[in-house]
Parts: structure tokens; sequence; C-alpha cells
């Protein structure tokens, strides 16, 4: 999608703007999610190999039981250590990702430079995907380095003259209202 076929429908360009705005912010949405499933698949699948390959390990030392449970017992704590490890990897994606959506939302125009400016161990995520502890961050560094982020309000921008037409000043001058005057009634 893209503002020019928004336009063709019939949009303003305000309209248009904010269309898309809010479609940037939900195909980010979508491929940081892709991006999580992903890593997730890739992860999910070596640990799949990884276990089959000690299961064939345990098939050819399946002859001596002891050291058959001395493996069994390896494996299964080594299993353990990858699924802890997997799924504090997920974890710290999907806050990483909470984190980059949080600062997107918020304005930021470079994401990475404002992250170096968090406390991300006093961020968490709850249960629900929402992050806890980002808020007051972000708008203390907004307070303090507001051109890391995008204006939220536009510049109030007026045309016309200022000052006065009618020439007050009293220097005897006429002004120009009153030149142009003159010259009306001259054409009458």
């Amino acid at each position: 999608m893209d503002k020019d076929f928004l336009k063709k429908l019939g949009l303003t360009d305000e309209i248009a703007d904010k269309v898309m705005d809010q479609h940037d912010k939900d195909v980010q949405q979508l491929k940081d999610n892709n991006a999580e499933l992903q890593s997730t698949n890739d992860s999910l699948n070596e640990q799949l190999t990884s276990n089959a390959k000690q299961l064939k390990d345990l098939k050819k030392v399946a002859g001596d039981n002891e050291e058959l449970q001395a493996k069994l017992d390896k494996a299964m704590s080594d299993s353990q250590e990858r699924e802890k490890k997997l799924k504090d990897q997920i974890a710290t994606q999907r806050k990483n990702f909470a984190v980059g959506n949080a600062l997107r939302d918020a304005g930021a125009k470079n994401s990475k430079a404002v992250e170096a400016l968090l406390d991300l161990d006093k961020v968490s995520l709850d249960d629900n995907g929402q992050l806890i502890g980002i808020s007051d961050q972000i708008d203390n560094i907004k307070k303090s380095d507001s051109y890391l982020f995008n204006s939220e309000s536009k510049p109030n921008v007026e045309f016309g003259a200022k000052g006065n037409p009618s020439n007050t000043d009293n220097k005897g001058e006429k002004s120009i209202v009153d030149i142009i005057q003159a010259n009306m009634e001259k054409g009458k």
C-alpha cells in the first residue's frame, strides 16, 4: 500500500498519512511476530536434531547398562539445559521486540540510540506481553533528549502581513490604504 493509492481513492493528504502510519505499525508488528516465530522454529529444529543425534548415540551404547544409564542421565540434563536456554532466549527476544515496538510507538527517530539510553534491567515483560517500567524511562528521555523523537505538534505557521496598514504612526505620511483609496476616487 502506498500514499498515492490512498489519494486516488479520494483521501486527503492528512488522512492518507494517518492511514500509512497505522499501516506501517501493523506491518512492523507482523514482521516482528514473524521474526520471533522464525527464531523459535529454528531453535526447536536445532533441539530436535540434537535429540535425534543423542538417541542414535544411546542405541549404539545399549550393550552396557551402566554406561547407558550414565548417557541417559547426561542426555536428560543436557536437554533440560537446552530447554531453559531456549526459553530464556525466547523471553529475551520477546522483550527486545516489545521494546522496539514501544520506541517506535513513542516516535523515536533512531530506536537503537534511544534503547542505549534505557536501563533494560528495570524493564520486564508481563504474561500479557506488556512492558513494565519503560514508559517512565521513555518520558524522561523525551524530556532530556527530545531531539531523538518526532515532534508530536506541528509548527504553527501563519501567513499574511502583520502590522498596521493604516499607518497610524502620525509621521504625516499617507498609508497605503489612503493612497489606494485616493487613486480609486480619482478614477471615478
